[in-house]
């Protein structure tokens, strides 16, 4: 090949080459120029694809921030919740610390209180139980004294009855006779007095009313004496006699026990006034 032809094949290399790069260099973005090495993009395409390529990654950057900053807001929208709900438990615990303390106090108060009580009631019980004692020695001391008083009595009562039935019997003939005594059985409750009866007896189990009756008597110019042996068949029963009696030492009989009782009566003005004393009870 000759120098013209050789340069001749230079310029339309050349022209094709220039063609190839104002391709290149001039093309749109959506425009690949065939090469002897490949295809290869323009100018503006690749200038789009790096474009593409940053405006994706940014994207996706954006997208990841946002979605981190969702989260990061949910966490914290979480722990807002979480710190309401322990400054409610806080209070809460408060609260019930206070009510733990005020029911303390309460009990403590009331402990005391009780103890207090506990300590006047005892000492107002000790102090009426020596009070009660004290009493109780009084009033034995008192039955004692009227129980001996009671007893000398009886005893001169009894002497005296003897010698008024020695006398009797002396004067009526009937000294070998005085250790026996008539006994009449009541029917009623009237007590009708006999010249030959000393002893009435009688059985009861309720409350009694008892009457004397000195009509059918023929002394006027004696004592009258004689006893009441009753059978008492209940507890806790009234024997009334009339109002002409007057008790020994001012103590009326109290029958509180279902046993026998001897009673004695005496009259010194034909039976209108009486002079009466429970003897004795027995089982």
């Amino acid at each position: 090949m000759d120098m013209e032809e050789r340069l001749q094949a230079v310029i339309t290399k050349a022209e094709t080459d220039a063609s190839i790069w104002h391709n290149i260099v001039h093309g749109d973005n959506t425009t690949t120029v065939a090469t002897e090495n490949g295809a290869v993009p323009t100018v503006s395409k690749q200038l789009k694809d790096v474009r593409e390529a940053i405006t994706g990654g940014v994207l996706d950057v954006v997208a990841k921030a946002e979605a981190a900053r969702d989260e990061t807001l949910a966490i914290k929208n979480d722990t807002n919740t979480l710190k309401e709900t322990t400054e409610m438990l806080k209070s809460e615990t408060l609260t019930l610390r206070n009510q733990a303390e005020n029911f303390k106090n309460q009990c403590e108060t009331t402990f005391a209180s009780i103890s207090s009580t506990t300590q006047t009631s005892v000492a107002q019980i000790q102090t009426e139980t020596t009070t009660q004692i004290n009493n109780i020695t009084t009033a034995g001391t008192t039955q004692i004294s009227h129980i001996n008083s009671a007893g000398a009595t009886q005893v001169a009562l009894a002497t005296e009855q003897a010698e008024r039935a020695k006398t009797y019997a002396d004067s009526m003939g009937v000294k070998d006779l005085s250790l026996y005594q008539a006994i009449s059985g009541l029917s009623g409750t009237e007590i009708v007095l006999q010249d030959e009866v000393v002893i009435y007896t009688k059985s009861v189990s309720t409350s009694t009313i008892f009457t004397f009756n000195v009509a059918g008597l023929t002394k006027t110019d004696r004592a009258i004496t004689f006893e009441l042996y009753l059978t008492v068949t209940a507890d806790n029963l009234t024997m009334t006699f009339p109002s002409s009696v007057s008790w020994l030492n001012g103590m009326a009989p109290v029958i509180t026990t279902a046993q026998k009782y001897l009673f004695a009566f005496r009259s010194f003005d034909n039976g209108t006034t009486w002079i009466g004393n429970l003897q004795g009870s027995f089982a």
